[in-house]
């Protein structure tokens, strides 16, 4: 009785077996690198390449530029998703920047997604922090560095034309903070040109 059993839990084994779905090939998405031409690359900080510095009055400061750029890389993503158009490529860029004194310090991160095509912005300056999104081609912040001790929000302001420094510009989005203990005071972002000046201890600089 039991050899006669042999061959049917064999074939029972067998079927089961069969069921067992084979393993997945893993799909792999081509990305590109970070690309400059996104809306949020009209309100980058300071862009690579150029030497900067800051003046006020007679004094002068070169500031010292560290970037990171998404390199082209490849991610792990589900082809069905991809073919549907919700690509897992992302680009993100930061820079961090000082001056040789540390007078300031100041850093901008910006990122968005490939399928989106929405970016966002954070800048840290000194002591202030803030997000910054673009809503029908103006900018719109959000402070992200709250303390106990100073929970008032920022002040943002867009303006189609501003006088900075005896200059004239256009596209100008200024933010401000009402803690006189806190630093900078104002920050100035031109469309195109990124940051042009900055208050600080009642004083204007101005980026060269």
């Amino acid at each position: 009785m039991r050899t006669r059993s042999l061959p049917l839990i064999l074939s029972l084994l067998l079927g089961v077996m069969g069921c067992v779905p084979e393993e997945e090939e893993l799909f792999y998405e081509s990305c590109e690198g970070f690309d400059f031409t996104i809306q949020a690359r009209d309100w980058m900080l300071l862009t690579p390449g150029p030497d900067y510095t800051i003046r006020s009055g007679e004094k002068t400061r070169k500031i010292i530029s560290q970037f990171t750029i998404t390199e082209p890389f490849t991610v792990e993503s589900d082809r069905d998703l991809v073919m549907q158009g919700q690509s897992k490529c992302y680009g993100l860029y930061q820079s961090n920047y000082r001056t040789e004194d540390g007078l300031v310090t100041f850093s901008n991160k910006v990122g968005y997604g490939k399928t989106s095509g929405l970016g966002f912005m954070e800048v840290y300056f000194l002591q202030m922090g803030f997000r910054l999104d673009i809503v029908n081609d103006t900018l719109v912040g959000k402070r992200i560095n709250q303390t106990v001790d100073d929970t008032q929000d920022y002040l943002y302001q867009n303006f189609p034309s501003l006088q900075i420094g005896g200059k004239q510009y256009n596209n100008v989005f200024k933010i401000s903070q009402s803690n006189p203990a806190a630093r900078p005071q104002e920050i100035y972002l031109v469309k195109r040109l990124g940051l042009v000046a900055f208050t600080l201890k009642d004083s204007l600089w101005v980026v060269e």
